[in-house]
């Protein structure tokens, strides 16, 4: 055992990367990670009743009862389920076959620790998973090819912690009185009702259940652990049960659910003074739903089938279709496109096009969807596919999807806000036939996360019966409602049917001035007064928040530009940093609003000695941030080298009189770079200080002789030069924050002597061998979201954390062991029961020293969590858990 008075220490470490320079970052943490003491737990829930010849229930029919058994212990277990089962009102068995197994009587196992299988498997008359005959019978090419379809891992007998076995039991109707029951218990535990005392319940003989009039213990009848390997679990052997029925002559209710996503995933102004060229890319993805519509009642998920569309003028056709209206105001970019058919978890999708007008519904009659693309007038454009798509099919995870880019179109001159809006629509089919009021069409519409237009757990919008009442899919916001959340991206809309993904490109000022190539960028509220560049300084590993450091000074590159719509050039155009409170009362409410006059809510305070050197052409001047106001304080001539990412600023001698950089001339339709080199003084601040540091640079035609040659305010009156434009360059230092808490779980050893140890937070715990310490880690990026448009974000890209015991100054790898299967990235701590956040595609790897291991091996030593990407704002969590020795 660990000796008392040993500090288990944890900090964890991370890397990342600024994928618009390449750059690799550091980043610490305090402390924070989690891990469970191991316990046996199996639940059995019933997953659907499915009438192999559809319609109502009637004598003689074959009906295939689904059931779900998982481990919900945290080790690996093995299980036995009944072989054998007595439904009432039906006999076991049938005469179906699934692929190309007749089930007869017997209970069949169709999927295991996620694998779906070949062929089902038949429970042996043991019910053990662990069987050497079921094991070789899973395995068997001949069987259910597990091993193949795994990779090459056979499976051993056990069930995986939070995974577990679909089975199904055949069964033939006997009832014929309309009303009676038909129905299959699973198990015997409690009262069979699958109420909360049916599930996961000592197997201690005392309960009391239905079937057999005593509870034995570790009964054939019933569903329990079987203890894989090792100790025994803490908590002994575990039972449950699951029971389904449904009246004889009743319909049972399979629908497929299907869950359009719309994403804008880039904007391109190109030219800003030019309005037919701006580009607007989106994803779609696709959901087919393997659970029910939270508040729903009587669903049982079914797969997505097609519906009749007719393509390239031939007879109609049966597939499921994926259609997005052209937004108004724009054309389709068929030079853009990705391959023409593509292949997304299995699925083959072919895209098509249309050219009839847009009030022409997708599935109307007149409609014709095309493979080959117009020459021009392209209305529609979509994907089709044959079904059935699986209950669980997506494209989400696949790393493009279905994109689209459109091509702004007849804005030849824009005086006020001009708005794209689109919605994106998929059609389909729960049931073959022709659609009817007894056979809707399946169909949603994107900007929610909902399936089938559903809302608060039913239908939003009438049944659509008839393809002549299937929406034309227009997006129009005022009608539609929007996906207003964040921006409008994110398919977090809410009510009736879908909700357009909605952008708005607005009109440029008389001079620009904005990041690289983006002189007219969009800032967060809709102006270009706000627009930014973000960019981070460089961090030594091992500093954490709020360790001093004196970071590199950061250098952008901005771009200032005379608009082609202007009709002179622009002379005396000067370049220079203001404080944030001149910035706002330049811009009224522009700023205000947004960020710069809140400091230091949402802005670290710029610390005094900030210096600002601006460099155009052969010249470079020098401000420095004296009692809250920049002053210039030297000039010189200086000489720019630029490689790939890295600006480098070299000044010369100063100049007997400091003068600010000012342009002499910008004719129209010039862009010229310019380059911003902030520098922080030592001390400003910690590694990471979760805000940045915001320099708005102005950029304005200096015409007003009475004020020198500085935008400023005179007495208590602004007499600031016009026109003028504001962009804001952001410095971090270092943008990914590590949080670390942990806290006490009583594991196998004793109740906590503290009992505050049990509530996550970063203060010192006092554990006791056999508990467990459970770590919990956040990482976000705390950069400024995206918004608007032509702003440089700060992504977080190809991010590695590592939580390794072994190097100092961390111990707990020899003080500690893995706990098994706790580690994961879809929990955040915030609630008592196991809940699910946003992953970001995050992997978890294992190491025993530098040796690969796995989540079940106790002597983890090392986890590396890698996420792809973490876009501004977004905020992901990893936990583990390690057990005192």
């Amino acid at each position: 055992m660990t000796p008392a008075g040993t500090a288990i220490n944890n900090t964890a470490t991370g890397t990342y990367v600024d994928p618009n320079t390449g750059e690799t970052f550091n980043t610490t943490s305090n402390t924070v990670t989690a891990t469970v003491a191991e316990v046996a737990g199996v639940a059995a829930v019933p997953s659907g009743i499915i009438d192999v010849n559809g319609g109502s229930v009637t004598t003689n029919d074959q009906l295939l009862f689904t059931f779900l058994v998982t481990n919900v212990g945290n080790e690996v277990s093995a299980l036995h389920i009944p072989s054998t089962v007595t439904p009432v009102g039906a006999n076991l068995g049938s005469a179906q076959v699934l692929n190309g197994v007749t089930l007869t009587a017997g209970v069949y196992v169709t999927e295991i620790n996620g694998v779906i299988l070949a062929r089902p498997v038949i429970l042996p008359a043991n019910g053990n998973t662990n069987d050497a005959t079921f094991i070789n019978a899973i395995n068997n090419a001949a069987g259910g090819n597990y091993t193949a379809l795994n990779g090459g891992t056979p499976f051993n007998g056990s069930i995986n912690a939070n995974s577990g076995i679909k089975v199904i039991v055949p069964a033939t109707v006997t009832a014929t009185v309309a009303g009676n029951p038909v129905s299959v218990t699973l198990g015997d535990t409690g009262a069979n009702n699958n109420n909360a005392g049916t599930q996961n319940q000592p197997d201690s003989g005392l309960e009391p259940p239905t079937l057999g009039g005593t509870d034995p213990i570790s009964a054939a009848s019933e569903i329990y652990t079987i203890n894989f390997a090792g100790a025994p679990p803490a908590n002994g052997v575990r039972e449950s049960s699951a029971f389904q029925t449904v009246p004889l002559a009743t319909q049972i209710n399979s629908l497929a659910l299907a869950t359009i996503l719309k994403t804008r995933i880039a904007y391109n102004a190109n030219s800003a003074a030019t309005f037919t060229d701006d580009t607007l890319t989106y994803r779609l993805d696709l959901r087919v739903e393997s659970a029910a519509p939270t508040g729903s009642t009587g669903i049982v998920p079914a797969p997505l089938l097609g519906t009749s569309i007719r393509v390239d003028g031939a007879s109609p056709v049966t597939k499921v279709l994926i259609s997005d209206a052209i937004p108004t105001n724009t054309t389709i970019d068929l030079t853009a496109l990705p391959p023409a058919t593509v292949t997304i978890n299995g699925v083959v999708w072919t895209r098509v096009y249309t050219a009839q007008p847009v009030a022409t519904g997708p599935l109307a009659a007149t409609q014709d969807w095309l493979t080959t693309a117009p020459t021009a007038g392209t209305t529609r454009i979509g994907y089709i596919a044959d079904g059935p798509l699986a209950p669980g099919y997506t494209t989400a995870l696949d790393p493009n999807g279905f994109r689209i880019q459109v091509v702004t179109t007849g804005l030849t001159a824009v005086s006020s806000a001009v708005t794209i809006a689109n919605v994106a629509q998929v059609f389909g089919q729960s049931t073959a036939g022709s659609i009817s009021p007894t056979n809707p069409l399946v169909y949603d519409e994107s900007g929610d996360q909902n399936p089938n237009n559903f809302e608060n757990g039913s239908p939003s919008i009438p049944p659509i019966t008839t393809t002549n009442t299937s929406p034309s899919g227009v997006a129009d916001p005022n009608t539609d409602g929007t996906d207003s959340n964040n921006g409008g991206n994110n398919n977090q809309g809410t009510g009736p049917g879908g909700e357009d993904n909605v952008f708005t490109i607005n009109p440029p000022g008389s001079i620009l001035n904005g990041p690289q190539g983006q002189a007219g960028a969009i800032g967060p509220n809709g102006t270009n007064q706000t627009d930014f560049a973000n960019k981070s300084a460089p961090i030594a590993a091992g500093l954490k928040t709020g360790d001093p450091v004196n970071p590199a000074a950061v250098t952008f590159t901005n771009t200032v530009q005379n608009p082609s719509s202007n009709t002179s050039q622009l002379d005396n155009v000067t370049l220079e940093p203001i404080s944030a409170t001149l910035a706002a009362a330049a811009t009224g409410t522009a700023i205000a609003n947004y960020d710069l006059s809140n400091l230091p809510l949402t802005n670290a305070p710029l610390p005094e000695g900030t210096t600002v050197l601006i460099a155009y052409g052969n010249r470079a001047a020098l401000y420095t941030l004296t009692s809250g106001e920049f002053v210039l304080t030297s000039s010189s001539p200086a000489t720019v080298s630029v490689s790939g990412t890295t600006v480098t600023i070299t000044p010369g001698a100063n100049e007997t009189t400091p003068a600010p950089i000012i342009i002499p001339t910008v004719a129209i339709g010039q862009s010229l770079d310019y380059y911003v080199q902030v520098d922080l003084p030592g001390g400003a601040a910690g590694a990471v200080v979760t805000k940045g540091y915001s320099v708005p640079i102005v950029a304005y035609v200096n015409s007003n002789t009475t004020d020198g040659s500085t935008f400023k305010t005179t007495g208590t009156q602004l007499g600031q030069d016009n026109p003028f434009n504001i962009e804001i360059n952001r410095v971090y230092t270092g943008y990914l924050d590590l949080v670390k808490l942990s806290r006490v779980l009583q594991g196998t050893g004793p109740a906590l002597s503290v009992p505050a140890d049990g509530t996550f937070s970063n203060t010192s715990k006092t554990p006791a061998p056999g508990n467990i310490i459970e770590y919990l880690l956040s990482y976000t990026n705390i950069s400024t979201p995206a918004s608007g448009s032509g702003n440089v974000v700060l992504n977080a890209n190809n991010i590695v954390i590592t939580e390794d015991g072994a190097v100092a100054p961390n111990n707990w790898a020899t003080t500690t062991l893995n706990v098994p299967s706790t580690a994961r990235v879809d929990q955040d701590g915030t609630q008592p029961t196991p809940n699910t956040v946003p992953t970001y595609n995050a992997v978890i790897t294992f190491f025993t020293g530098a040796t690969a291991t796995t989540t079940t091996d106790p002597t983890v030593t090392r986890y590396l969590d890698s996420i792809p990407t973490l876009t501004p704002g977004q905020t992901g969590y990893f936990k583990f858990q390690r057990q005192v020795k």
